[in-house]
């Protein structure tokens, strides 16, 4: 669930998130005033015109497929954003960049994020994920506040 104007305290100091939209307004006014080509775009284009399979780097069970992808002004305001909401996890066993482009943020005051955006390498992955017809062999399910692991 997205919510506008989110606040949150961090080691004893104040951060305010203006709302997911404001980055999305940001980025369009820049598209609008920007007559600069983009000096990544041969990286980028370069990088996009790879096999399916040349993106799939199996690393102690992170597969990057699994992060949605952002085009560069997102990715960039996604970094910012990241870095407010949570700036210490790595994103290896959730979608931030899921997150950020659905406008979701974690429930407060727990701070827990929901499962939509957990990747199967995620202790706790369930069939609440959108990942999770990828892998139903690794989904649980929850009962109320019991995680049931996928072997019962």
């Amino acid at each position: 669930m997205a919510r506008s104007g989110y606040s949150s305290a961090r080691l004893g100091r104040l951060i305010i998130l203006p709302p997911p939209n404001a980055y999305r307004r940001v980025r369009d006014a820049q598209n609008r005033t920007s007559e600069m080509a983009d000096p990544n775009q041969d990286f980028i284009d370069a990088v996009s015109s790879l096999p399916a399979s040349a993106s799939l780097l199996h690393l102690n069970g992170y597969n990057p497929s699994f992060d949605t992808s952002l085009d560069p002004i997102d990715e960039s305001l996604y970094r910012v954003w990241k870095n407010q909401v949570a700036p210490g996890d790595t994103g290896k066993n959730y979608d931030y960049r899921g997150a950020y482009a659905a406008g979701i943020m974690p429930s407060l005051p727990s701070g827990h994020w929901p499962d939509t955006f957990k990747k199967p390498n995620h202790p706790t992955f369930s069939v609440e994920s959108q990942y999770s017809g990828a892998y139903p062999e690794k989904a649980g399910s929850w009962e109320d506040d019991l995680f049931i692991s996928p072997n019962g």
